[in-house]
């Protein structure tokens, strides 16, 4: 039997990324740290945009956005950062997950709202995201449907999803000192042109510019690159193959013993 861990892409993240500023002992003793996940499907993107772009692509910000949604800075096949944490309950806003938020809510709801530990994790995993601000689902199909039809909740959810991930993808570059490729996977990241272009058209200050046409037909097709003739960044659909890594490293792993 061969294990091989979401998490393991993530452990060559720097202490200074990794450590979080509670008591060492504590940390020590219940193992508190940030750990990642989604590392089968960032190293994948990296793997695979290294062999399409070769020498141009060297600190690469890979968006897995779907249900569940994270980034991670990869430098040179490195990883620098990634936004989900001890769990996957941080970083960015996701179907049903809050992202990152104010620590001291869980304190204050069940202080002042009488709620159980169990009972705002439930909340904070499976209640929230898109799903809590857009009020019918978690499903970005059904969010965008109705989007399109005015429904403000719809709207409000799609705006803060692009933003939060624009947010934090913002620190990501910062922790690779710049950024020269961008690659979108997973559930929304390869099939949502308008979340594309929703967060690309944040870091125009950046130089980033995507073709419109290219990013709507990059469905379904492999990999594409949507960035405009010019762009200042290589903007990228790649859809993740976890599959293929996982074998990839049964066959390492098993060949190697």
């Amino acid at each position: 039997n061969v294990a091989v861990f979401d998490t393991s892409f993530h452990m060559t993240m720097p202490e200074v990324a990794y450590t979080y500023a509670l008591p060492k002992d504590v940390c020590d003793k219940y193992h508190v740290r940030k750990y990642g996940a989604h590392g089968t499907s960032h190293r994948y993107e990296w793997v695979m945009a290294k062999e399409i772009l070769g020498s141009r692509c060297h600190r690469l910000l890979s968006c897995h956005l779907g249900n569940g949604a994270s980034l991670a800075a990869i430098e040179d096949g490195v990883c620098r950062d990634t936004t989900m944490g001890l769990t996957p309950l941080d970083g960015l806003m996701m179907g049903t997950r809050c992202g990152s938020i104010d620590p001291a809510t869980v304190c204050y709801l069940q202080r002042e709202g009488g709620y159980s530990y169990q009972e705002v994790d439930d909340m904070m995993n499976k209640q929230s995201g898109l799903l809590a601000i857009s009020g019918i689902s978690n499903d970005a199909r059904d969010i965008r449907t109705r989007a399109s039809e005015g429904d403000e909740r719809c709207l409000l959810a799609f705006d803060m999803f692009a933003y939060k991930a624009m947010q934090q993808a913002g620190s990501m570059i910062a922790s690779m000192a710049g950024v020269d490729t961008i690659t979108f996977t997973a559930g929304i990241g390869e099939n949502d042109w308008s979340i594309r272009k929703a967060f690309c058209d944040c870091f125009e200050w950046l130089g980033v510019r995507i073709d419109n046409n290219k990013n709507r037909e990059a469905v379904g097709n492999g990999p594409q690159v949507i960035s405009a003739a010019g762009s200042a960044v290589t903007v990228m659909v790649i859809p993740t193959d976890e599959e293929y890594m996982i074998a990839h490293d049964v066959e390492r792993l098993t060949a190697n013993n």
